[in-house]
């Protein structure tokens, strides 16, 4: 069934999304108690009404508008430089 497919790829796309940015915090880039699940629904939110949009206005802003909204999200989230040296210098002299 049609359903099931969308079903499977949305649920793909999502893991997807959610290995992103546990790799983003594995790696330090992504504050670590940042709630993933929260992220990846904000990101998918903006991204499903950015492409509804464009198809039923035809008016690529909307795209540009989810681009913006998805940096936004995650500068929000993002360890600044200052933050990451405190972190790797944290117990050394």
């Amino acid at each position: 069934m049609a359903r099931d497919r969308v079903v499977d790829v949305l649920g793909k796309w999502l893991t997807l999304l959610r290995q992103c940015i546990l790799e983003a915090q594995d790696l330090g880039e992504i504050d670590p108690n940042v709630e993933v699940a929260q992220v990846v629904f904000e990101i998918e939110a903006m991204l499903l009404a950015a492409n509804f949009l464009f198809v039923m206005m035809n008016d690529p802003i909307h795209l540009t508008q989810a681009r913006s909204g998805v940096e936004n999200v995650l500068a929000r989230l993002a360890v600044n430089a200052e933050s990451k040296k405190k972190r790797s210098t944290h117990g050394m002299p």
